[in-house]
């Protein structure tokens, strides 16, 4: 190699590398806006564009910003396609005014939260070599679209009216992920007993029942019922709020008796009727319970995701381990979303 040829090769080496430290700076800057100066103009523009992960499920499972961008003014439009039929039914949806974007925000914390377990679910079914394929949820589609009368042409228009989707969206985004959890949760049920300490723990409280201990301080011992500390006492209920198994229990029962141990799809129950009346033509019962939980699918999800490695990306966000879903950082968005959840009356943005 000549003199003139030994320059020209160490031009474009000089070139090439000074390219690549200008593209490494330039992505340097641009991920320091998407990561801290979200709200920027031209660092969502960026993140529409470039692969930038906002959160990290497992190091293997990525969920990006523009994925979550995209959905959120999904569910915004949602939201304004129907604000006139709202408005007549006397609900309010503006994410225009300051407390309309933090409402807008509760929304995509909501969100993430269902991308999230989405992920988690996506990692479980992998690790039991279930697989869902295009045809599955071709076909599922079709079922639903079955079901309720209509075509793919009217729903894909319904889908693009309300949400900005293709029927493609549709299944990617809601049918898949549907697919894997109910794969998954019989796998589930196959392989795990869901029952038998639940069972172990009545069958003990229905013991010291029989022993004369009273039911309120037998409540308070083994029930894991809401009103465990209040002996169990549920107050009048309607009979039709009752599972099957209970409400054909109660119907038989005499009053002031212990009914025999009842398994319903929650849990076990042993309850005592107390008195029975009619209200507004309704069947009321009042009455006290013993309640031990099965362990849900859902349980066992969230005890999963629990020990998964989530890292949060997301300005503003955390991912809480010990209730394995992402909560907000700023004790103001804390107590703004509890006191909207407490005063949601008319609000259509956390109705549905």
């Amino acid at each position: 190699m000549n003199e003139q040829e030994k320059i020209k090769s160490i031009s474009v080496k000089t070139l090439l590398a000074g390219g690549a430290i200008v593209l490494a700076a330039l992505l340097v800057v641009t991920a320091a806006l998407v990561y801290f100066f979200p709200q920027n103009s031209w660092a969502m523009r960026v993140r529409h564009i470039l692969p930038y992960p906002a959160i990290l499920v497992n190091g293997s499972h990525p969920i990006f910003f523009r994925d979550t961008d995209e959905d959120v003014a999904s569910i915004r439009r949602f939201y304004e396609s129907q604000s006139d039929d709202l408005s007549k039914a006397g609900m309010r949806v503006d994410f225009s005014t300051p407390d309309g974007q933090r409402r807008l925000m509760i929304r995509e914390k909501e969100l993430l939260n269902k991308m999230i377990e989405d992920a988690a679910v996506r990692i479980l079914a992998e690790e039991r070599h279930i697989s869902i394929t295009e045809d599955m949820v071709s076909q599922t589609v079709d079922q639903k679209i079955s079901a309720l009368g209509n075509n793919r042409e009217e729903v894909a228009k319904q889908l693009d009216r309300l949400y900005g989707w293709t029927i493609s969206d549709f299944e990617e985004k809601i049918v898949q992920p549907e697919l894997y959890k109910e794969e998954l949760s019989k796998v589930y049920a196959d392989g795990i007993d869901t029952s038998s300490s639940a069972k172990k723990k009545i069958e003990d409280a229905e013991h010291d029942l029989k022993q004369g201990e009273s039911f309120a301080d037998t409540a308070k011992k083994y029930s894991e019922g809401n009103t465990a500390q209040d002996g169990g006492e549920l107050g009048f209920i309607p009979v039709s709020s009752l599972t099957e198994e209970v409400k054909a229990a109660s119907q038989k029962q005499k009053l002031n008796q212990v009914t025999d141990i009842i398994e319903s799809p929650l849990g076990f129950h042993l309850i005592v009727i107390e008195e029975r009346k009619q209200e507004q033509g309704q069947d009321m019962i009042r009455l006290k319970q013993i309640f031990t939980r099965k362990i849900t699918f859902a349980d066992w999800l969230t005890s999963q995701m629990q020990r998964m490695n989530v890292t949060v990306l997301f300005k503003g966000y955390m991912w809480d381990k010990g209730t394995a879903r992402i909560e907000f950082k700023q004790p103001e968005m804390k107590a703004f979303e509890e006191n909207l959840l407490q005063k949601s009356q008319g609000d259509a943005s956390v109705l549905f």
